[in-house]
């Protein structure tokens, strides 16, 4: 400080933040006056004390002010005589030196003002009165306005303090106090000083709010919302000692699902709360804690609740330095919002008969605030008898029933129960019930009961009367029918359910059920209609009535109502890492509306619009400030290129209009060159067409690096998940990637919750300034990585594998009512690449909770009606369903099977039940009951209690009696009464092969027949599913395990698999059938190793045995419980070991200790959904070591004696010890010898121990083998006996008793034969049945999870979906074929056909071929036997067969020398069933080598060796067996056989040359040819073998038939014959490939001996090898007898009358007309030609070839402009007519007259009468021009290579199929005559255009009309109009075009085909006129399509309609000439005679 400046002053400030430290004050310069005095200014270190800056001012400073975030400093004082605000200067800190520095701003020639002067100069200032806000850079001052004349009065009234705002970034600045305010604060406080409660400096970030603490809906949680994400309760600790935090305790972080309260309330709030654990509270998210209140609590609405101190803080950002300071305070608890009105649902019945009770229940309401307050009145009552006298009531019932009401209103019950004989018969009472909730809220609901005079059933719907669904839910309505209680009515009831809007006929729908008190109605029925919030409106009426008496019935009436579901949007892949520059597409084509469900590969009913916005939050494209995108265009698409994308095939596009585009609707398409590196945010909003909408976002990160695509999707989707369910997520890698690198898959999860970097202040701020520019782009909700938190690595929470780019989210493990994105992290190549991909989820509220399950009575009989009621139950999401049920053991050791009570989950919470099965008698008869409690999004509590249900008094009795009800009672009730049957009448296990009493055997087959005939037509639903399971179950193991049995069981599974009732969700249905199909399969022989064991010998632990396996290892957690109750027992018995029971419960969740307090308590102790269950017993434990009972015991059953204690302990002993003996050298025998062992090590010790455990295992095979022998020789010693015995015998006696003996042995040996035939039918189905339910299975399981296990009786399997068939077991190792890299889905892509593995791995208890010859001797326990299937994952199976690389299974153990592997061959021969085979299995010490999979077994064989002496040292198998060297003798064999073919066809060759010489020289003398036959009396041709000759003797015309077939066909006796055709080399050549290609399958089939026939079978092989090779030898034939040949071309002139054969053909053509349905002959002839000269005709093509040069054109013509001059030929006679360009001339040729110049030669054989013409002109009749005839085929003489010229379709008038060209009558040509004369009128009228009509049938299709034309030209004098003319296409010119030459072109039907066609006697093949060129053929004819037999020829339609009475004729044509086809009348003989005769 210097000397030469005046005092300190008070105006001063501390700038402290991270090492800048600074102290600012000012002093006062020297002034000569006063007034003139300034302020300098001093910028001071601290704590060293060096002056970092001094400035001196041009005013005095009033207040110095300093934001300490950003080192403003701003000071206020007077200058120039008015006040100002400016910024002096700042503070920072230099980096690059790393000092504190001040840079100066002030300038005194342009102050920086903060307020302009006009609003800021003339205020008062109060020193002392300011504060600054840090963050947001504002300064708060206290001024008052006084006059600026200070003569002025300044009363402090009129001017009182205001605070003023100040922005020191921009001039903005406001008062704290509106325009008719009087002050900030009172003007009476004469000094009010104000400060910054929170300054955040240095703590910057603000604390944790409270922004609400609210009640939900039901009571069930509180909700403390806090304003920003905290860290849950982790504290940030300074370590240098200043407040600045430096690092993050997490240790005290407030984590898992339920911690204590304390830790973050105070203890006043506690003692609101309760304590814990009732109490508890977890961090739902980051800024929400959720506090779970207990069943009755204390805290109310109102009540404040108070947080601790320092315990909450928000999240820090440490890259800023920026921490904040402890939440603090607290809040009163509110109401919920929304506040839900209750809901009152009443039910019980309200039609009473006169001796049943009134019950009425309301407990079912909810939206109470899980507490209510009921109020229950009598409105009224009405007289129901319409006595006219009136009704005298009987007030002691009335009042009796008005106290019931009171009473129940008094003890606020929400049931009301009435005896009957207080409700007076024959009235109507009206009741009122008010429903009062928590948050006093009231409801009223009247119900009308019915009290009647006489018996009658009664009934009720349980549930609501009015229910709202969906179209997406099934529907289920449960009839309550209560059968009269009068004694007089019986008691069995029948349902009958209808609909009464008319919209649905239950009797015409197949499925459902409309006859059981549950009506099941299938989703997607019921039907919403309108849009919005309209409803359809159904109404179901349920009739039941008594069986005995129909009449008797009640009613009972619903009315559901149907609203539309919610549609949301879809994309098909979401959030992802993208690189720049490909492709984005996104693709919401499969947006789904759940009432009308998109179908994959189908598109959204509805319209998409989308969004776009940048990383800045800027719309990507367009201006819309939203991002939307402007009109999509549709892309342009290069076919040629492909991209996959989202699973699907997209054509690439080219962009050439834009950087995004529409590919097709509810796909876009974007370019992502132009992006730049950060997050893009895309949104679609999918919307319905009735207006419902739903949008989704997905935000794409781009990046520059080149990254991976992947997708995911979640199995089962649906709006909200419950976390209660497991979720499954699949990857798939869309990118194509080298199958050698590696991939590694992690898994990330993402919550979205309040964004840490989000600032409400400056987000208010942002929002209150009027500049548009100013944004806060900071999202305030964002998705938060919570990965460790979740603790994906835990097993017990997810299932993840490094290789699998799928997971499994355990139940339990999320949050309730949280948006996540699971994103998989792919890593390429060891961490050189890595992308991901995001998909998101929902899920639903907290599962139910605070309820309880309640059973009265809790101990009785099992055939006491009971009630079962699940009260007090709340959650979130309402309303709830309860479904009731009990655990039923399918047998002892096996898990549990849920059977329900009602048919489907109901909205009502009590429930009666007629009966229950009798509970386990070692326990008291207990039985567990459970009710599931679930909310509308599936989240679901189980709860469970123990009742006591013993067995009925009168067994026999009931059994009868229910045998009658099940007789009548509607299917549901059926199958309950059969359970109830069985259970009464149940007996333990038979023992394999023992047969059940007769008595039981009665019961058990009618209990099956009534199933077989009643219960067909129960609902198909999962509960009464397993009922009908549990019912087979019991008939199955009481020994029914016949015929009957399995079809009743393969029918069941059947029609389980076809409703896709088998879901992994719900296993007990999958449990029971399996179960079945295990108990029903055969026992017999062996008991397995895994029987003997109990334990499966090769996955019951799913371990891993291999390094090169990958599975997880997990511990049972059965196994934990079990060591803490041995630890337990240490400390020995506790006054109390456990937690008391709730009520009657009977069951507690925890039991640690090995010592339990109340005999048959049960214990459910739930891991990870898996019940662990143990009951108390009062018996010691042995395994635990608890010595002092009662203990707990493992499993639901008490052990009966100490025997079976001792055994129970003893069981897991011995499979311990089973257990450690289990390593990868483990042995076939368990038992150990005494032999000591020899210091041996490694390889040879587990060579000698083998050696020594092979001994004993080998001695007892042995000796059953030997046992075996004895036995055969014994019986065939009795065998000699019996023969011995029949030598003392007569001959007919001995010939008598041996047939009888034969017969018997017979008869044994079939029924033998029959008995294992239906053995090994019964084993098949099974397996059938068991791959159907597998395989509906497996699809709904995840790819790498661990497999699903099932254990029954006769086998334990197991079955799932892997990448690698030897990581799924130890037990098999597979070749690297069947291992597919981690990209491979469960379906083949559009890149890939490469998809994963499912399998089905079946380890068998029961020895089932053990009743087989086949199967080796001996080997107790010993026989392990194995069944795999390995398909793809979509269950197609793949044929594992034939492998080149051999499959190891067992190799989870060593095999010693005498393991036996063989495989059952089904296929045997002469076997009824099948039989173990050896072939292609290997025993190689380390397991069996098989190339095959199918059922295998491991046996021990000890049959005796073999031995070969040999006097040298071979070794025979492979010297004589496998390698015998060269094969000379085969060689041998092959060379004799192709010499002796080679001189056979040189001999055959030869003999035919001799033949064919005999044959030309005449010296043949057998029989001549005839070629004209006609296979009746003579030969049709050379290779016709019939016997012509014998016909009149049968006898011999067939032997001689048939030895000239053989002589023709056969194949060795053929090449002796001469044939024409096919000569003797050639059917040599043919015998030689039949020879070698029967040698040559032969040797396949032997080359694999035994793998397609029996080695022995050597007949069975030849016929096969001959059936193979009999194929190609009919090819060779076929190819030498189809060759061309000179006997086939030879042409012989016909021998036969050709009159006959005339007729014949004319009889054949008739026949083929009359069957293709040909129009009659002369149908639409071609018209007469035109007259020369004529310029009306139609078409150009009409005119003769041109065939010389034509003069030029005239000038001019009506038609209009003259044309252009071309060079052209011109006809004589037809002026101004172009001609086509000049033809080469024909050869020319004299002709016989010389009128007709050079004429075409002749034809070859001489023609018919020439035909009638007539000229058409004025010159004189000429010899009609004929043309050649048309080639084969129909094709034409046209020339289509000359320009100009084309072909006329159509055919000449009685020539089918040829093309025709009319002549015009010219000179020295006459043209072809028709067939009927021409019309004398129709050449008269001259200028009329004439068309020629088609003829009128019924083939002739329809004629449309022709557009309308003007009609052509009159034609030249002397010339005629054509009565017909053609298009140049026949008709088949397209509208519009005109061709070129013709001005007028009428379409025109070619005419059909005639009968005169070429080859017949009637052919006029037509001539060339002069000089035409020949011209090559083309295709004619315009029908359409192909014309088949019997069909109608469809041609062009006609062009015009005819006018009327002139059908077919267009206006102005005359009538068509008579007779001819479609002018009225046929052509006759006559007019073609005379048509004839005018032409000749």
């Amino acid at each position: 400080m210097s000397e030469q400046f005046m005092a300190w002053t008070t105006n001063s400030a501390i700038y402290s933040r991270n090492g800048r430290d600074i102290f600012v004050f000012c002093q006062a310069e020297p002034a000569g006056l006063l007034k003139n005095t300034k302020s300098r200014v001093y910028f001071i270190s601290i704590p060293d004390a060096v002056m970092i800056e001094a400035q001196g001012l041009d005013f005095t400073v009033l207040q110095l002010m300093v934001n300490e975030k950003d080192g403003d400093v701003v000071a206020v004082g007077h200058r120039s005589g008015y006040m100002m605000i400016v910024t002096i200067a700042t503070i920072y800190l230099n980096e690059v030196e790393n000092a504190k520095r001040v840079d100066w701003m002030y300038t005194p020639a342009l102050p920086q003002r903060l307020v302009p002067t006009e609003d800021f100069g003339d205020l008062f200032l109060t020193p002392g009165l300011v504060a600054s806000e840090h963050l947001f850079a504002k300064s708060f001052i206290m001024v008052r306005k006084y006059p600026v004349d200070w003569t002025e009065p300044r009363d402090p009234e009129l001017y009182p303090p205001i605070l003023m705002e100040i922005s020191i970034r921009e001039q903005i600045y406001f008062d704290w106090c509106p325009a008719d305010c009087k002050g900030t604060v009172s003007y009476k406080s004469p000094y009010t000083p104000f400060f910054n409660k929170e300054p955040r400096i240095p703590l910057s970030l603000a604390a944790p709010a409270l922004v609400y603490a609210r009640f939900s809906m039901e009571a069930v949680t509180i909700d403390v919302q806090f304003d920003r994400a905290t860290l849950r309760g982790a504290l940030p600790v300074s370590t240098t000692g200043d407040i600045v935090p430096d690092i993050i305790d997490y240790t005290t972080q407030l984590t898992g699902d339920a911690w204590d309260c304390a830790n973050v309330f105070d203890e006043d709030t506690i003692i609101l709360l309760g304590p814990f654990p009732e109490t508890n509270c977890k961090w739902a998210s980051d800024d929400l804690i959720q506090i779970s209140l207990p069943r009755v609590f204390d805290i109310q609405v109102g009540d404040q609740i108070f947080l601790k101190a320092d315990i909450i803080y928000t999240i820090p950002r440490p890259q800023e330095n920026e921490y904040s300071m402890a939440a603090q305070g607290g809040i009163a608890i509110s109401l919920p919002d929304p506040l839900e009105q209750p809901v009152v649902i009443i039910t019980g019945q309200t039609e009473i008969d006169e001796c049943s009770p009134l019950q009425l229940y309301a407990t079912d309401s909810y939206f109470l605030g899980g507490k209510a307050t009921y109020r229950w009145e009598l409105l009224g009552y009405t007289d129901l008898t319409n006595n006219p006298a009136g009704r005298i009531y009987n007030q002691t019932k009335l009042d009796l029933f008005r106290f019931v009401l009171e009473n129940a209103t008094n003890f606020n019950e929400g049931k009301v129960e009435s005896p009957p004989q207080y409700l007076e018969e024959a009235v109507a009472f009206t009741i009122n019930l008010t429903v009062t909730s928590r948050w006093g809220l009231p409801q009223s609901e009247l119900v009308e009961v019915t009290k009647l005079d006489y018996p009658a059933p009664m009934v009720s719907i349980l549930g609501p009367k009015e229910q709202l669904v969906n179209r997406t839910e099934q529907v289920s309505l449960l009839a309550n029918g209560v059968p009269s209680e009068c004694s007089t009515v019986s008691r069995q009831l029948g349902y009958r359910w209808s609909e009464t809007t008319g919209q649905l006929d239950l009797s015409a729908m197949t499925d459902i059920v409309y006859t059981t008190r549950s009506l099941v109605i299938p989703p997607f029925v019921l039907e919403p209609i309108g849009s919005g919030t309209d409803l359809n409106i159904y109404n179901f009426t349920v009739e039941t009535f008594a069986i005995d008496n129909p009449n008797k019935a009640a009613y009972a009436f619903v009315t559901v109502k149907v609203r539309r579901s919610p549609v949301f949007a879809y994309l098909a892949t979401e959030d992802r890492l993208m690189t720049r520059g490909d492709i984005l597409v996104l693709d919401a084509r499969e947006s789904q509306d759940p009432d009308y469900p998109t179908n994959p590969g189908m598109t959204f009913m509805g319209t998409f619009q989308w969004w776009c916005l940048t990383p800045e939050r800027l719309p990507c494209f367009g201006t819309n400030s939203t991002g939307l995108l402007p009109t999509l265009d549709s892309c342009i698409t290069d076919f040629d290129s492909r991209i996959v994308q989202g699973g699907k095939t997209f054509s690439t596009p080219l962009f050439d209009n834009g950087l995004y585009c529409r590919w097709a609707r509810g796909v876009l398409m974007v370019s992502t060159v132009n992006f730049t590196s950060g997050e893009y945010i895309f949104e679609v909003m999918a919307r319905s067409n009735d207006g419902r909408y739903s949008t989704k976002d997905t935000r794409i990160t781009i990046t520059e690096l080149v990254v991976p695509q992947i997708r995911l999707t979640i199995d089962n989707p649906r709006p909200k998940y419950p976390v209660t369910s497991e979720i499954s997520i699949s990857g798939t890698v869309e990118s194509e990637l080298d199958p050698t690198v590696t991939l590694e898959f992690s898994w990330r999860v993402l919550v979205y919750s309040a964004n840490p970097l989000y600032d409400g202040d400056r987000a208010r701020e942002a929002e209150q300034d009027n500049d548009p520019t100013t944004v806060y782009l900071v999202d305030k909700m964002v998705y938060i990585d919570q990965t460790d938190v979740y603790d994906v690595t835990n097993a017990s929470r997810f299932f993840t594998r490094p290789d699998s780019p799928n997971m499994i989210i355990k139940g339990n493990v999320l949050q309730e009512s949280t948006i996540y994105k699971i994103r998989l992290v792919m890593t390429v190549g060891g961490g050189a690449i890595e992308g991901y991909t995001d998909v998101s989820l929902e899920t639903a509220g907290l599962p139910p909770r605070s309820g309880t399950l309640l059973c009265v009575p809790l101990n009785a009989t099992m055939d006491t009606k009971r009630v079962i009621s699940a009260p007090d139950w709340v959650a979130n999401d309402l309303p709830l369903n309860y479904q009731f049920g009990y655990m039923y053991y399918l047998g002892i050791g096996m898990q549990p099977i849920t059977v329900r009570l009602n048919t489907a989950p109901q909205r009502v919470q009590q429930i009666e039940v007629d009966e229950l099965p009798i509970g386990e008698p070692s326990t008291g008869f207990s039985l567990e009951v459970f009710v599931d409690i679930i909310t509308p999004f599936g989240a679901t509590t189980t709860k469970t209690i123990q009742v006591f249900s013993l067995p009925p008094k009168n067994a026999t009795e009931i059994i009868l009696r229910k045998l009658d009800d099940a007789r009548t009672s509607d299917p549901e009730t059926a199958i309950n009464t059969l359970m109830t049957i069985l259970n009464i009448a149940q007996a333990p296990s038979l023992p394999p092969g023992q047969q059940p009493s007769p008595e039981l055997t009665a019961i058990l087959t009618q209990v099956r027949d009534v199933m077989i005939t009643n219960t067909n037509e129960a609902p198909v639903t999962i509960n009464t599913a397993v009922n009908q399971a549990v019912v087979i179950n019991g008939i199955i193991d009481a020994g029914m395990k016949d015929e009957t049995s399995m079809n009743v069981l393969e029918d069941m599974v059947q029609n389980y698999a076809n409703a896709g009732l088998y879901n992994v969700n719900d296993p007990s249905l999958i449990e029971a059938s399996l179960y079945a199909l295990g108990n029903i399969l055969p026992n017999s022989g062996a008991e397995t190793a895994l029987a003997a064991t109990g334990n499966s010998l090769g996955m019951s632990k799913y371990q891993n045995t291999r390094g090169e396996t990958f599975e997880y290892t997990t511990v049972e957690h059965e196994d934990e419980i079990m060591a803490s109750h041995v630890l337990s027992t240490f400390s020995g018995r506790l006054p109390q070991n456990h937690p008391l029971p709730y009520r009657d419960e009977r069951v507690i969740d925890t039991c640690q200790s090995a010592y339990c307090d109340m005999v048959w308590l049960m214990c459910i102790h739930m891991e990870n959904r898996k019940a662990y269950k143990f009951m108390c017993c009062d018996s010691p434990n042995p395994r635990t070591n608890c010595e002092h009972p009662p203990c707990w015991f493992y499993g639901p059953r008490c052990p009966v004696d100490e025997t079976s204690a001792a055994s129970a302990a003893a069981a897991p002993a011995v499979a311990s010890a089973l257990a450690s003996a289990r390593r990868p050298e483990r042995k076939l025998q368990f038992a150990t010898t005494t032999t000591p062992a020899p210091a041996l090590s490694g390889a040879g010790a587990l060579i000698w121990n083998l050696e020594q455990d092979e001994l004993p295992v080998l001695l007892d095979v042995q000796q059953a083998i030997e046992q075996q022998d004895r036995l055969a020789e014994a019986n065939l010693r009795a065998a000699a006996q019996v023969e011995a015995s029949y030598a003392l015998m007569s001959a007919f006696e001995r010939d008598r008793k041996r047939q009888e003996a034969t017969l018997a042995e017979e008869n044994s040996v079939r029924a033998k034969k029959e008995d294992e035939r239906q053995v090994s039918q019964l084993i098949t189905r099974a397996a059938v049945l068991r791959d159907t339910i597998c395989k509906q299975v497996i699809v709904q399981l995840t790819t790498g999870a661990p497999p699903m296990r099932f254990v029954t009786p006769g086998f334990v399997l197991y079955m799932g979906r892997t990448r690698n068939m030897s990581q799924v077991s130890p037990v098999f190792v597979f070749p690297e074929k069947f291992a597919v890299p981690p990209t491979a889905g469960n379906t083949p892509t559009p890149g890939s056909n490469v998809t994963a593995f499912s399998f089905i791995f079946v380890e068998y208890v029961k020895n089932i071929y053990g009743w087989s010859d086949s199967a080796p001797p001996g080997n107790l326990n010993l026989p392990r036997i194995i069944t795999l299937l390995v398909m793809r994952a979509s269950t197609i199976e793949i044929e594992v067969r034939y492998e080149t690389f051999p499959i190891r299974v067992f190799a989870d153990q060593t095999i010693s020398s005498s393991g036996l592997c063989l495989y059952w061959d089904r296929f045997a021969p002469d076997t009824s069933g099948g039989a173990w085979s050896p072939q292609g299995l290997l025993n190689n010490g380390d397991g069996c080598l098989t190339t095959h999979l199918s059922d295998i077994g491991l046996f021990v064989d000890g049959r005796p060796a073999k031995l070969l002496e040999v006097d040298r040292a071979i070794s025979y198998y492979i010297d004589e067996v496998v390698d015998v060297g060269t094969n000379y003798s085969q060689m041998a064999i092959l060379g004799f056989i192709l010499l002796l073919g080679t001189f056979c066809a040189l001999w055959g060759y030869i003999q035919d040359e001799l033949m064919r010489e005999q044959l030309k020289s005449g010296k043949d003398k057998s029989s001549p040819y005839n070629l004209a036959g006609d296979g009746v009396t003579t030969p049709l041709t050379v290779l016709d073998p019939i016997a012509y000759n014998y016909t009149d003797r049968k006898n011999l015309f067939l032997a001689v038939t048939f030895w000239r077939v053989l002589k023709r066909d056969h194949a060795l006796l053929s090449p002796v014959f001469y044939h024409e055709v096919f000569s003797r080399p050639q059917r040599i050549l043919c015998l030689g490939v039949l020879a070698t290609g029967v040698m040559a399958v032969n040797a396949i089939i032997y080359g694999n001996p035994s793998g397609i026939v029996s080695g022995d079978q050597f007949i069975a092989s030849g016929v096969l090898s001959a059936l193979v090779a009999f194929p190609l030898f009919c090819a060779v034939t076929f190819m030498f007898q189809t060759r061309p040949t000179p006997a086939k071309k030879r042409l012989v002139k016909k021998s036969a009358n050709a009159d006959q054969m005339e007729t014949i053909a004319k009889v054949r053509r008739e026949i083929e007309a009359k069957s293709t349905l040909a129009p009659p002959p002369g149908y639409l002839n071609l018209p007469a030609p035109p007259a020369p000269g004529s310029v009306g005709g139609t078409t150009l093509l009409s005119l003769p070839p041109p065939m010389m040069a034509l003069p030029p054109p005239q000038p001019s013509s009506q038609f209009g402009p003259p044309q252009p001059r071309l060079p052209m030929a011109q006809l004589p006679g037809m002026p101004g007519l172009p001609a086509l360009p000049g033809l080469p001339p024909l050869p020319t040729l004299k002709a016989a007259n010389p009128a007709l110049g050079t004429l075409p030669p002749p034809p070859k054989y001489p023609q018919p009468p020439a035909r009638g013409m007539r000229n058409s002109g004025s010159g004189p009749a000429q010899a009609a021009l004929t043309a050649p005839p048309p080639p084969p085929g129909g094709r034409t003489l046209s020339n289509p290579s000359l320009p100009g010229l084309r072909a006329v379709e159509g055919a000449s008038p009685g020539v089918p199929g040829m093309d025709r060209e009319a002549l015009p009558n010219m000179p020295g040509i006459v043209a072809e005559a028709q067939h009927q004369a021409a019309d004398e009128a129709e050449e008269a009228a001259g200028t009329a255009r004439r068309l020629q009509p088609e003829a009128s049938h019924g083939m002739a299709p329809g004629q449309p009309p022709l557009p309308p034309l003007s009609g052509p030209p009159p034609p030249p004098k002397g010339a005629r109009t054509p009565t017909g003319g053609m298009t140049p296409t026949g008709g088949a010119t397209p509208m519009g075009h005109t061709p070129a030459g013709s001005t007028y072109n009428t379409p025109r039907t070619p005419p059909p085909l005639s009968a005169n066609t070429p080859g017949t006697g009637d052919f006029l093949p037509p001539a060339l006129p002069k000089e035409m060129p020949p011209m090559p053929t083309q295709p004619q004819g315009v029908t359409r399509g192909v014309v088949h037999r019997g069909d109608a020829p469809t041609f062009i339609p006609v062009p015009f309609k005819g006018t009327p009475g002139r059908p077919g004729l267009p206006p102005g044509m005359p009538s068509l000439p008579p007779g001819r086809p479609g002018a009225g009348g046929r052509a006759s003989a006559t007019a073609a005679a005379s048509a004839a005769a005018a032409g000749g």
